[in-house]
């Protein structure tokens, strides 16, 4: 009897747990005047920009993957994936884009969509282009407008190799 009774217990405890989904805040914005911006390139995609000293970068996927991380999480990411690549990580992928826009000097997309890691979300901003056969995005760990340091790492970024597909 108390092992059904446990049984039961966990089978409606699981069934809670897509349905309490946990929407993540934003990262705190780095105070401006307490770091130094630093200009990270990754030659391997072909892009450069700037990010607040306080961010540690870590390079995946033999550098189509860059996270630029923070103390509570990371506030800033760069992808270039195909499509099929995106779908499968839940990124921007089959979103409905929200607005035309243009990213260093090339047409794309700005996507604003709910990310989720298991029980957990977090509400990014991609802006996406095409390059060179793959899509190319510059995402924000962002509910609301980008905050100074956000608006400035995405006005500083650069294409080394612009040619879009």
């Amino acid at each position: 009897m108390l092992t059904t009774r446990l049984m039961l217990i966990s089978v409606f405890a699981g069934s809670l747990l897509p349905a309490t989904a946990c929407t993540m805040p934003d990262p705190p914005e780095p105070e401006t005047g307490t770091f130094e911006w630093s200009t990270y390139e990754n030659r391997t995609v072909g892009f450069a920009l700037e990010i607040p000293g306080v961010y540690r970068v870590e390079t995946q996927e033999d550098g189509h993957a860059v996270l630029f991380r923070a103390d509570r999480g990371v506030p800033v990411k760069v992808y270039w994936m195909t499509e099929a690549e995106a779908e499968g990580r839940g990124l921007w992928f089959g979103k409905t884009a929200v607005q035309e826009i243009e990213l260093a000097g090339i047409e794309g997309q700005l996507y604003e969509y709910s990310h989720c890691d298991g029980p957990l979300c977090s509400t990014m901003k991609s802006y996406v282009v095409p390059l060179r056969g793959h899509h190319l995005a510059l995402e924000f760990r962002s509910s609301g407008p980008l905050h100074e340091v956000n608006r400035h790492i995405l006005d500083s970024f650069r294409l080394s190799n612009p040619t879009p597909s």
